[in-house]
């Protein structure tokens, strides 16, 4: 059975706050308090074997502290074959999220090529012209915005994983407006069939409100609804 002991004076095990992954050298620094007995200052966390590290992180990898990524590889490699540039965007953002990767620089470096398979096509697209081609830097730099994108949905940056690079690519179309970019990031194909089939489930009334405010819209009316009810 437990007991509670009252703290006895001269020494006292003391808590350590808990330091989620995402926190980057917060989480490190965690990791090496736990590990490194009678450390006396920050130098002496990030010395390993009589080298000294430029960072937490750095420390932690030299002592054996974190795992390689292996697994997140071969995810990534798996999902190439079948996944779009998309998807595999999506999927490596989640992994620097949630997977406590070890080195995203690497990771990234590995994957690049396959994260942005479409990225020629959304340009393209964008521009109206079949033909255009795109440097290397270029296609990394709307790779890494996009992947940016996806984690600014979720309250990251890239400026929260130091070791990947940063991405210069500003969106022209909406003159490099990160709100206007957020409220536009939407799946038009996929919002259009959920509104297709709710609209065929809407009762009368639903129906006459849902085809007075389109109305309004599309003769540019500007009127004012206020809609109360639940569904």
């Amino acid at each position: 059975m437990k007991r509670w002991t009252l703290r006895k004076r001269g020494f006292a095990i003391g808590h350590i706050y808990y330091a989620h992954p995402t926190l980057g050298e917060r989480y490190y620094l965690r990791m090496l308090l736990n590990c490194v007995k009678g450390a006396t200052s920050y130098k002496h966390l990030q010395t390993v074997d009589g080298k000294v590290h430029d960072t937490f992180k750095d420390a932690c990898i030299a002592m054996g502290l974190l795992a390689n990524d292996d697994e997140w590889d071969q995810a990534l490699e798996e999902a190439g074959v079948w996944a779009s540039g998309r998807q595999l965007r999506d999927m490596f953002a989640s992994m620097l999220m949630f997977c406590e990767v070890t080195n995203p620089r690497q990771l990234w470096d590995a994957h690049w090529e396959s994260l942005n398979d479409d990225i020629k096509a959304m340009t393209r697209c964008e521009r109206v012209d079949p033909i255009v081609t795109l440097p290397e830097d270029a296609l990394k730099d709307r790779a890494l915005y996009e992947i940016d994108q996806v984690l600014m949905r979720n309250g990251h940056r890239l400026e929260n994983f130091p070791t990947l690079p940063k991405s210069n690519y500003i969106h022209s179309i909406h003159g490099g407006n990160q709100l206007v970019e957020e409220e536009l990031a939407y799946d038009r194909h996929s919002l259009t069939t959920d509104a297709d089939n709710a609209e065929d489930r809407l009762n009368d009334d639903q129906c006459n409100t849902y085809e007075t405010i389109l109305n309004a819209v599309r003769n540019k009316e500007g009127k004012l609804f206020f809609v109360y009810g639940s569904g």
